[in-house]
């Protein structure tokens, strides 16, 4: 019988051949490894990933419907592919290299970390109703926008290369954080 739980941090691992084998898997932690490409569309039963602060250059998770929570920090992605991750619940991906984050229609999302990314970052949020939290500090985010996500009330934007933002849709919130965007006109 196959696990459905697997621990492999910090084993200094740069190769994960064999593992689209272990399609039982619901949990797989990856952190403090030397990945560099990571493959698992085979893991249609995936809940849990964490591959934090690994060399990712690609990551793979097209078809993960199941997929709830993903931590993708401190990697070297320049892009991320959310489509199929229909029932995404929270998305960690600073620390990454991601030009353009297009996060839509992810009814159950409801935290986004998105901060240190590309000079010129685009984060595009559309039709996330239970979004709460978007906590993109220090991210370089040049634009952001944001529809569909009324539930939102934290949104932490400190220390980035805003140039324009339009919060007014955040019928919700509690906490704005826009300090250190010195380019921001409105």
């Amino acid at each position: 019988e196959q696990p459905n739980y697997i621990n492999l941090e910090n084993k200094y691992l740069y190769d994960l051949t064999g593992i689209e084998h272990f399609i039982n898997t619901k949990e797989l932690r990856l952190k403090f490894n030397y990945l560099t490409n990571l493959n698992l569309t085979t893991l249609t039963n995936l809940e849990y990933l964490d591959c934090y602060l690994n060399t990712l250059v690609t990551l793979n998770i097209n078809g993960l419907s199941n997929l709830k929570f993903l931590d993708c920090n401190s990697n070297d992605l320049t892009s991320l592919d959310l489509s199929t991750n229909v029932n995404l619940e929270q998305l960690k991906s600073s620390g990454n290299n991601i030009l353009s984050l297009d996060i839509q229609n992810k009814l159950f999302l409801t935290y986004i970390n998105c901060g240190g990314t590309n000079p010129n970052a685009i984060v595009n949020l559309n039709n996330l109703p239970s979004l709460l939290e978007v906590d993109g500090f220090g991210g370089n985010i040049k634009e952001f926008t944001m529809s569909g996500v009324d539930n939102l009330t934290h949104l932490k934007l400190k220390s980035n290369n805003l140039t324009t933002l339009d919060a007014s849709n955040m019928i919700s919130a509690q906490l704005i954080d826009v300090g250190n965007n010195y380019n921001l006109a409105s």
